[in-house]
């Protein structure tokens, strides 16, 4: 009975009707931190195991009071943009991105690698504060596989993108010395200038 079960389901997996049993990617959105009017890159890479990546839609939100949408760069792991449909959509304080490749199950540019970047946003910090940029919740989030098909359950972790006051650069002591000793020669120089320059009489 148990040789038997054994020979339905390999049969099954074989045809493609069953999936075998599959470790669910890890999509995660980079953390970093900028100054206030500064711009900051934040990748959202995905890691998988054994397993290639073909498609994907994706949501991210975030804080539009700390943080504004600048652009949105795709990664090379799609073999896009030339073998591959590559889409955005952004909004308030949304963005919704869109990418599958043609070249299915080819995918050359995946091989071997275990994490990779699928795209990157860029923003600019317009307020100081923790900006959490990650997945939208009333949305769903989509990632499959060479061929297309979604897998059940992949990961998502957002990211912290920690915008600071811009510094303003003090000038050295040494700096400060070589300013002050400047200007004192211009105007000892402007002295031997008027002196010079006056009637003897």
């Amino acid at each position: 009975m148990y040789s038997r079960l054994l020979r339905i389901l390999l049969v099954l997996f074989s045809l493609g009707v069953a999936d075998p049993i599959r470790a669910a990617p890890i999509v995660q959105v980079s953390s970093g931190s900028v100054g206030l009017g500064g711009t900051i890159a934040l990748p959202v890479s995905v890691s998988v195991t054994n397993e290639l990546i073909g498609a994907y839609d994706l949501t991210l939100v975030w804080n539009t009071s700390l943080l504004e949408f600048e652009t949105l760069s795709f990664g090379p792991f799609l073999d896009g943009p030339l073998d591959s449909f590559q889409d955005f959509l952004g909004g308030a304080g949304s963005v919704r991105v869109t990418e599958f490749s043609f070249l299915a199950p080819g995918l050359a540019n995946q091989s071997g690698l275990g994490t990779f970047t699928l795209f990157t946003l860029s923003f600019r910090a317009v307020g100081t504060g923790l900006a959490t940029v990650g997945f939208a919740a009333n949305v769903d989030q989509v990632l499959g596989d060479e061929l297309g098909l979604p897998y059940a359950d992949p990961m998502l972790a957002s990211g912290l993108a920690t915008v600071r006051e811009a510094t303003t650069s003090v000038p050295e002591p040494a700096t400060l010395g070589l300013l002050v000793g400047g200007l004192g020669l211009l105007r000892l120089a402007n002295r031997k200038r008027g002196a010079q320059a006056q009637p003897v009489g």
